[in-house]
């Protein structure tokens, strides 16, 4: 039986890798069939079939309540297909602004049964299963296995197609004078997690946290108490004295980017400045407690697509 740690930690993973994969994908391949079952669906129709969720959720919640199954005339692929018809007309945005409201909404709902609850029993096609793991399983699981199949047949991660030396950027090592300074701000604020927190080997005896920044990468801050962090600098703007402009994340959605712009004002989050519309994408930029400077970005229509090669006095 899944724990209730387990059941969020697992929506939330989902969440994460379905904003990554169908945020960033450009229209023709939102428009390429990825879902190859009896429905055969475009990646946009399987976004649609995530954000119509709730209905199933509350379903299974109700049916661990009554302790029945699936109606005998219940047709799941009509089901399904009704929910992605009626989203038809939605945005890519609109649809992953509605799958996150839907699945904070089961977090949310999960946080606040019993244990009990969530051990009553539901008729399953394998046999009996607990309403934990059907909502870990429906409410997770089902998103990584959608995102994961989208990104098999469109050839992701890079939906360029571009080669790349390493299959995934895993840290950025990082310096910070102040952990828990660090932590509260990334944790508290931006909603990340501590994955990995000691102590190293070695007579000063620092701290060494890795922070989430997103799916499968992290920050590594490594404490040093006395150490001297440069000011603040505007980012992109020629300077000395610094190899690290900033380092920027993608917002997922528009309306993803315009949540996040509102939240670091209403946390004051040092240096934030205005929103710039740079033709292909939006972008802000603030920085951590440590003078690092973080953009956040998203794109406008098509947005931005590799390769694009236009210097006039090439170095590539």
């Amino acid at each position: 039986m899944a724990t209730k740690q387990e059941i969020t930690d697992t929506i939330r993973q989902g969440n994460q890798r379905v904003t990554q994969t169908f945020g960033g994908l450009t229209e023709e391949q939102l428009n390429t069939r990825v879902h190859f079952d009896e429905i055969g669906w475009t990646a946009k129709q399987l976004l649609a079939h995530l954000a119509g969720r709730a209905s199933g959720h509350a379903r299974m919640i109700g049916m661990a309540e009554s302790g029945d199954g699936f109606p005998p005339d219940f047709d799941l692929n009509a089901y399904n297909q009704e929910i992605v018809d009626a989203r038809a007309d939605k945005s890519r945005d609109a649809l992953i602004a509605e799958f996150l409201t839907v699945h904070d909404a089961l977090i949310e709902r999960v946080n606040g049964m019993s244990d009990e609850q969530l051990g009553k029993t539901m008729q399953w096609p394998t046999g009996e299963i607990p309403l934990s793991d059907v909502l870990r399983g429906s409410g997770g699981q089902h998103s990584t296995k959608h995102a994961a199949e989208a990104e098999k047949v469109l050839g992701l991660p890079d939906r360029n197609g571009l080669a790349s030396p390493f299959a995934a950027l895993h840290h950025v090592a990082l310096v910070t004078n102040d952990m828990k300074k660090t932590v509260a701000f990334y944790r508290d604020v931006l909603g990340s997690e501590v994955a990995m927190g000691h102590r190293l080997d070695r007579p000063g005896n620092e701290r060494h946290y890795f922070i989430t920044v997103a799916p499968n990468t992290v920050f590594a801050f490594f404490e040093f108490p006395d150490a001297a962090l440069p000011a603040h600098k505007e980012a992109t703007l020629p300077s000395t004295g610094r190899a690290l402009d900033h380092i920027a994340f993608f917002a997922g959605s528009n309306e993803r980017f315009d949540t996040w712009y509102q939240r670091l004002t209403e946390t004051q989050a040092a240096h934030l400045s205005p929103i710039r519309d740079m033709g292909i994408v939006r972008a802000f930029f603030f920085d951590d407690p440590n003078g690092i400077t973080l953009e956040v970005m998203a794109g406008i229509g098509e947005g931005m697509h590799f390769p694009s090669l236009g210097d006039p006095d090439p170095a590539y």
